[in-house]
């Protein structure tokens, strides 16, 4: 009979069934060939009943329920890329003792291929044993076939012994041997079912498995036992492996008897005395078998189509087999090897097995099965890639301890067959089981009451035993022992000396394998497998590299989740991490893995972009936090250790995700559904509707349609406004009359909340607008882009929607308005006139008796309206719809130290898939002086772990900032912060901010006086209002509800924008006092005390791009004032500012434009009528730098104080600076303070001297003491900028340090590696670096370009001026090597590089704020 392998399979199935299930997948169907039974023939005279599932319905788990339901004898027919997700299903049908076989024919199916791969035309498959073997451990015993004939067969074999030994079965067969296509073969079944299966058969199984105890969902491959436990619970009813192998053989004999066909659970064929053995499963066998016998006739092939539940991958069943108790063989072990398939049995050539046979030595070529082509075709690991981050992770945390088996220090990890996760096992297998017997050694030893041992010797000895899996504690007790050996060393004989001589197993190894995601592609057989069933203690650390962005280009090619794989055998530690998202997760994941007892598998990220030659430390950033953000690489620990102290073994440390998945968990209650239900977390977990917060040209936008909306009422019109990308472009159509705001956005774009709307009128070519009247106004800055060829990008957007409007039949009612910022009043300026033009286009005469209302703050109002800065911040922070508050309750949020943000790596990707932005919030915390305590310091590290991003930001304010704060933790960081005695209150907002101080270590009386100052200024000015501690703090409102703030210095509508004082201490300008509103200069007595101020007035650094009405400007110094004096001086100088600064234009309501706009000698007059004493004279005083002084230094106390570098401020742990975790180490014993640099450096300061050594050894340790960089990166400063600034047009903190490395080489040829050159950057042009006082200022104008700025002041005392514009890197270092070389060579004596750049005539000296534009 001509038969397909499935025909074979379901019509021994049918025969013997009480119930079949057939799994369709889109590409196989199964359940057909049961409908097409010709012999309906069964043995219990009655049909089965059939049930057809789909494959991604997760089928095993209604055969798991309907086995241990009904009771049933059940067949599976499916293909074998059903198994691996069916793994926790199949433990428990085999603890169930079901009746259960499953029929499969194999797949090879292609997988995701590697770097190495991606030019090939066709990408590999996975091998048809693969999933076999991934489910060796599960309790099915198996059969393999290569034939259709083979296949009815052993089905008809399967089925008998499953009942008789009341054990599930798996029965194999080799789709590539067999055929795709229909073959010959004899289906005798009425003759063959009834010999090996009876009714008496069925009887015993069923009283069998009525003895089988009720089995819950904590099943055994969620809580496995010892092997104590299951040989006491199954004695009485389960087969052992020699049993069922017995009964097979018995059938096999029975159905040759019958059939005349033989079969045998192991074959042999070849010469009687060989030299050379090949062992192979029968599945895939019959390439290997003819290859043999014609090419190959002195090797012999041991064939294994049958295997136990014991049955383990074919190299390490053999290699033990040699060694196991009883074993008989005599002479020399051969040497055992392994060589593998390519591809499936049928491909084999001579070749393959010449490559595998070594003629000159007594050899068994293994063929466990098969590896993927990247196991040969992989890209190595470069040598660049060898110190990973997770290496140098390994190296720290466990020191001598660590133990890397397989040639991490290669140019290959995976690439050959030394170096393959089998390998790595088999040499740790030794290892392990070499210290095991020096422990049993010892056992003996301690326990031999003949030797004469000393007593404490026998209890180190004990001790150790004891406790030899605890790193810890057999490390004390094992140097206790060696120590104690080592005293009687050569008296030691027999057991003691030969404990001595292996004295190196006493310590614990932490033991670790190195692989990557290439292991993936074929977990079953790349070894992966072997560890994770072996219960050994080693770890795995696997690599994956495949960046997100480039994971759909091969959407069909996917790698297992080795992750899902391992979990679904309980008893293993997995952990999936990214170091690049938490170096703090890492480290907990380390450690967890190495103190378990069993295998651990770590998961590591590590993105590799391929078209970049040197990875950017940015860029596998980006990648990582896309990854994570998306649920692509979720972050969780599965830790089975656990159950014991009754916690939960799984924990998601993907924070973004984290409540919605637990809530998952609840319902589904174990992880494997959840990961094979869902696998990209984020977009079922976070998917929720986009909400668009509004820019600053957003709101002008807004604010303008709301104008005309009111001035249509006035003229009994009736009018609505709307964001263009709620509109239809079909709703055009409807409207007789439609007004038009458009502004600009980058390069001549559209803005956010308008690029749909334009898509789709872009697209269209028709459109029934010609009865459609029209109008539009434009907002844009002209100068923006000032290069000739880029004025196209002005107004693009409101020129393009008139042209296409007039395109597609529209009429225009006037010509298209144009505000631009660069007119005398801005926008304004052109709205004046197109406005009252709009009004007599649509036929309306000009108002009578209407009094214009005059202009208002919009912000003023929306102050005056929050009762007290209140608005609905509580009521926004229980929403939980959203991340994100109100656009009018972020404005507020300011004044309570808070920016509401979102991560604008993250936007694109999270817009994509249709969600919400990735919002979060940055907390300023107000540290007047920037001195903080010990205790302070330690609660800050631990909010940042806790409610924020991990890391803790030093400020150009010498304030703390936390980043990544979600809304959820947003009440609990601030009630944190309270608890340590700081808070956020006017750390941000139009109020006086944190006040900055020197930290002047080296005069400590003074810097004592001066702190102080600035302590009782800040405090004098904080604002009044008792919303923060309300909505913060839980504080009840006073008087039931009746709110009676006052705000005696602000009043309701607070100051016109930020007011920012500083206090300085010459010789040193550290805090820049010329570039704040109000500045103090510490003006000392003859003996070093504090005598009174110079007072500044007027600094600011920001600007407007492109916009000349907005520039930088350097302070006035206008007075002296005593100490007793400052504080009314300082109050009255912010209530001039607060009485005559412009509210109206937040760009022009600075302080520095009320001076400029009525003079400075105005200013005085002013500030002097307010006050009840004459201001003095400035006082003598001389600045020489603004830098900080690194290292150690003592002050006048004799106390010490030490200034670490701090890489632009940013506190974190990296592998190879562990700052943060030796800062908190040093924060437990130090005893005086920290103190923050204007700078974003940090001091540790006032050290005992019996403390110095201490705080030494922690600063060399974790990498703190490292001062040897260039003068021009210690002097380097940059903002935060991307990816959480929302003002950001370019990178700064991120891209700065690798900015300056570019110049180091020309700096050291130059002989200028230790001269400081002050460097400053930011991502846009507000100036939070202050860089327009820097010598080198870079000021991001768009992504990859920036303004570079020249000639500032070395003390801080003059700004810059504009070189040249919108400069990408290679142009920035084509424009400064050659002026560095020139500096180096032309520069006079002490001369400063700013100066230099004057004196060369490169840029003209700034000598105010309103020459800051002036070129020429």
């Amino acid at each position: 009979m001509v038969v397909s392998t499935f025909d074979a399979l379901a019509q021994a199935a049918f025969s013997t069934s009480e119930s079949i299930f057939a799994i369709n997948s889109p590409s196989t169907q199964p359940s057909r060939a049961i409908d097409n039974l010709v012999d309906r023939f069964t043995i219990s005279n009655s049909s089965p009943v059939v049930a057809t599932v789909n494959a991604n319905a997760d089928p095993f788990q209604k055969i798991q329920l309907a086995a241990a339901t009904n009771k049933e004898l059940t067949s599976v027919i499916a293909t074998s890329d059903v198994l691996l997700p069916a793994i926790p299903h199949l433990f428990k049908i085999a603890s169930q003792r079901s009746a259960v076989v499953v029929h499969v024919e194999t797949r090879e199916r292609e997988h995701a291929v590697d770097s190495a791969q991606k030019n090939h035309k066709t990408a590999p498959t996975v091998p048809s044993a693969a999933d076999l073997m991934a489910v060796r451990q599960t309790g099915f015993a198996v059969l393999t076939s290569d034939s259709t004939q083979e296949a009815f067969d052993l089905a008809l074999v399967a089925q008998a012994a499953a009942v008789q030994t009341s054990t599930p079965f798996l029965n194999a067969v080799n789709s590539s041997a067999a055929g795709s296509t229909a073959s010959k073969a004899i289906l005798d079944i009425q003759k063959v079912a009834p010999a090996l299966l009876t009714e008496q058969d069925l009887a015993a199984h069923r009283e069998r498995q009525a003895a089988v105890s009720e089995i819950s969902l904590s099943s055994l491959y969620l809580n496995p036992k010892s092997d104590a436990e299951t040989k006491e619970d199954s004695v009485a009813t389960a087969a052992s492996a020699e049993e069922i192998y017995n009964r097979v053989e018995e059938l096999l004999r029975t159905l040759q008897k019958h059939t005349g066909r033989s079969y045998r659970a192991i074959e042999y064929e070849g010469p009687a005395q060989p030299k050379t053995v090949a062992i192979s499963l029968a599945l895939g066998v019959s390439g290997l078998e003819k290859t043999i016998k014609a090419h190959h006739k002195d090797v012999g092939l041991i064939k294994a189509p049958a295997a136990h539940t014991a049955w383990i991958p074919l190299f390490l069943d053999v290699s033990a087999s040699f060694h196991a108790q009883g074993a008989e063989w005599k002479g020399k072990i051969p040497t055992i090897s392994s060589a593998r398939f390519r591809g499936s049995g049928a491909e084999l050539s001579n070749e393959d097995l010449k490559a595998a046979l070594v003629s000159d030595k007594p050899v068994i070529a293994v063929n466990p099965g098969y590896v993927a082509h990247s196991t040969t075709t992989a890209a190595p690991l470069q040598d660049s890639d060898v110190d990973t981050p997770y290496i140098q992770m390994l190296s720290q945390v466990f020191a001598d301890r660590l133990n890397i088996e397989n040639g991490i220090k290669t140019n290959s990890v995976w690439g050959s067959q030394e170096h393959t996760p089998e390998f790595g096992y088999g040499a740790l297998v030794t290892k392990i089981g070499s210290r095991a017997r020096f422990a049993e050694l010892i056992s003996k030893t301690v326990q031999d009451s003949s030797l004469k041992i000393s007593e404490p010797l026998r209890k180190a000895l004990t001790q150790w035993h004891l406790n030899r899996a605890d790193s810890k504690l057999a490390k004390r007790h094992g140097d206790e022992s060696i120590t104690l050996l080592k005293e009687n060393a050569e008296g030691l004989v027999g057991a003691l000396a030969n404990i001595y001589s292996q004295s190196s197993f006493f310590a614990k190894p932490s033991h670790w394998l190195i692989g990557a995601d290439s292991w993936a592609h074929d977990i079953a057989n790349s070894g992966v497998h072997h560890i994770i069933a072996s219960e050994i203690d080693i770890n795995v650390l696997i690599l994956d590299t495949e960046p997100y962005s480039s994971r759909a280009q091969n959407p069909d090619y996917r790698k297992k989740d080795i992750g899902l794989y391992a979990m679904n055998y309980g008893s293993v530690y997995v952990a999936s991490v990214a170091v690049y998202s938490s170096y703090s997760h890492v480290l907990h994941a380390l450690i967890e893995a190495d103190q378990y007892q069993g295998p651990s598998v770590v998961l590591a990220y590590l993105p590799r972009p391929e078209d970049e030659g040197t990875v950017s430390p940015i860029t596998i950033l980006k990648e990582t936090k896309l990854a994570v953000d998306t649920g692509y690489w979720p972050l969780y620990r599965w830790n089975p250790a656990l159950d014991e102290k009754g916690e939960e073994r799984f924990r998601l440390d993907s924070e973004r995700i984290k409540a919605d998945l637990q809530h998952f968990l609840d319902r589904e209650n174990h992880l494997s559904l959840i990961l094979q239900q869902n696998p990209d977390l984020a977009r079922t977990l976070t998917q929720s509707v986009e909400s668009e917060t509004q820019s600053r040209d957003a709101a002008l936008k807004q604010g303008l349609a709301k104008r005309l909306v009111k001035g249509a009422k006035l003229r009994n019109l009736n009018a609505r406004y709307a964001a263009l990308d709620d509109v239809s472009i079909e709703d055009l159509t409807l409207e007789k009359h439609v007004i038009f705001v458009v502004s600009t956005a980058g390069q001549g774009e559209f803005p956010v909340n308008g690029r749909d709307f334009w898509k789709a009128l872009d697209a269209a070519t028709e459109l029934g607008v010609s009865e459609t009247k029209f109008a539009v106004f434009g907002l844009g800055d002209s100068h923006y882009w000032p290069r000739e060829e880029d004025a196209i990008f002005y107004n693009r957007p409101s020129k393009d929607v008139f042209a296409k409007m007039v395109e597609l039949g529209g009429q225009p009612l006037l010509d298209l308005g144009l505000g631009d910022d660069q007119d005398a009043d801005s926008y304004e300026t052109a709205w004046a006139t197109w406005e009252p033009k709009l009004w007599e286009s649509l036929g309306c005469k000009p108002l009578e008796g209407v009094v214009e209302e005059p202009k208002k703050s919009a912000d003023d109002a929306a102050k005056v309206d929050s009762n007290f800065l209140r608005g609905t911040i509580a009521e926004g922070l229980l929403d939980t719809s959203t991340g994100a508050l109100t656009e009018a309750d972020t404005k507020l949020t300011k004044f309570h130290g808070i920016y509401q943000q979102d991560d604008r790596d993250l936007r694109e990707e999270r817009k994509k898939q249709g969600l919400e932005k990735a919002f979060s919030f940055m907390v300023r915390v107000r540290v007047p002086g920037g001195v903080a305590t010990p205790a302070q310091w330690l609660a800050m590290d631990k909010i940042s772990d806790i409610t924020a991003n991990g890391t803790l930001k030093l400020t150009t304010r010498q304030a703390f900032q936390f980043h990544g704060v979600l809304k959820r933790n947003l009440k609990q960081n601030i009630q944190l912060i309270n608890k340590s005695l700081l808070d956020t209150l006017a750390a941000c907002g139009d109020v006086n901010r944190n006040i900055m101080c020197n930290p002047n270590p080296h005069l400590s009386h003074l810097h004592k006086e001066v702190n102080d100052f600035a302590n009782r200024l800040s405090a004098h000015l904080l604002p009044r209002t008792s919303a923060y501690r309300e909505i913060w703090l839980d504080d009840k409102l006073v008087k039931g509800e009746a709110v009676v703030d006052h705000e005696p210095l602000y009043g309701p509508t607070y100051l016109p924008r930020k007011f920012k004082i500083v206090v300085a201490v010459p010789p040193s300008n550290d805090v820049d006092v010329f570039a704040h509103d109000l500045g103090y200069i510490a003006i000392m007595d003859k003996n070093g005390k504090l005598e009174g101020f110079n007072v500044t007035v007027g600094g600011g650094m920001g600007m407007t791009h492109g916009n000349k009405k907005t520039y930088p400007r350097t302070a006035d110094i206008i007075a002296y004032v005593t100490v007793d004096q400052a504080i009314e001086t300082g109050e009255k100088v912010m209530l001039v500012q607060r009485d005559f600064g412009d509210r109206m234009n937040r760009k022009h309501a600075r302080m520095k434009y009320t001076i400029d706009d009525r003079g400075i000698e105005w200013f005085k007059t002013e500030l002097q009528s307010r006050l009840p004493f004459k201001l003095e004279d400035p006082r003598p005083f001389k600045f020489t730098d603004n830098a900080d002084r690194y290292g150690w230094t003592q002050g006048q106390d004799k106390l010490w104080h030490y200034c670490c570098y701090i890489e632009n401020g940013r506190v974190k742990d990296t592998p190879a600076e562990p700052h943060k975790t030796g800062l908190r180490e040093i924060a437990k014993i130090h005893h005086g303070d920290f103190r923050l640099t204007p700078n974003q450096h940090l001091v540790i300061s006032n050290i005992n001297e019996s403390e110095k050594a201490k705080i030494q050894a922690l600063l060399e340790k974790y990498k703190l003491d490292k001062l040897n960089y260039t003068g021009a990166m210690l002097n380097s400063m940059a903002c935060v900028a991307f990816p959480t600034c929302g003002l950001a047009m370019a990178e700064s903190e991120r891209y700065l340090p690798s900015l300056v490395q570019k110049f180091e080489s020309t700096l050291e040829e130059c002989g200028l590696r230790d001269d400081a050159i002050t460097i400053r950057m930011t991502g846009c042009p507000n100036g939070c670096a202050r860089p327009y006082v820097a010598e080198i200022a870079f000021v991001g104008k768009a992504f990859g370009a920036y303004n570079v700025y020249l000639g500032g002041g070395h003390h801080g005392e003059r700004l810059n001026k504009l070189y040249k514009e919108s400069l990408t890197e290679p142009e920035i270092i084509a424009e400064l090597k050659p002026m560095i070389k020139r500096y180096a060579t032309e520069r006079h004596e002490g001369e400063h590089f700013g100066d230099f750049v004057i004196r060369a005539g490169i840029v003209k000296a700034t000598l105010s704020g309103k020459t800051f534009h002036d070129l020429s």
